[in-house]
């Protein structure tokens, strides 16, 4: 299952992604979109209801009001407006989208596993946790991860003034 994923997931969105499509481009933890991408729910069009979980991501990314009107009509959203509602963090020009979705993923791969399996867990439980809650389990998570070796490479890396090699452990 995608959200259940450890590591991040990126949905590099290149084409039409519609329906059951968009959908499984939701559960990613990131889009990122090509300029001539659109997108569209598509049920309505078709006399269907969502599925794949889109009447359950679409919400919690661009809000009640805004999925009602994505579901309900049907309509194509351009790229910008991918971006501007918040559905994808960017958008690449056609020509160069393989090579920026690659770049961005190298990005978060640098970083530490174990940091970013916390991370995803503290995203996920954050919508249905209370602020006292959400800070209990975020210092037992940060607790855990001072406990390891990839803690302890950040700190010596920054004292020598170096990127840290991060092994995931």
């Amino acid at each position: 299952m995608i959200t259940g994923a450890s590591k991040p997931v990126i949905a590099a969105i290149n084409g039409p992604a519609v329906g059951a499509g968009l959908s499984i481009a939701l559960a990613a933890d990131i889009r990122l979109i090509a300029a001539s991408a659109r997108l569209t729910t598509g049920y309505a069009r078709r006399g269907l209801s969502p599925d794949g979980g889109m009447s359950y991501f679409l919400p919690r990314i661009v809000g009640a009001t805004r999925a009602a009107d994505l579901i309900l009509t049907g309509r194509d959203i351009t790229a910008e407006e991918v971006v501007q509602f918040g559905i994808a963090v960017a958008a690449f020009d056609d020509a160069t989208f393989r090579e920026e979705a690659q770049a961005y993923a190298a990005r978060l791969a640098a970083n530490a596993p174990t940091g970013m399996t916390y991370s995803k867990r503290l995203l996920a439980a954050s919508p249905e946790h209370s602020l006292e809650t959400q800070l209990k389990l975020e210092l037992t998570l940060i607790r855990r991860a001072f406990e390891t070796e990839d803690v302890m490479e950040a700190l010596r890396a920054f004292q020598e003034k170096r990127q840290p090699v991060f092994e995931g452990r």
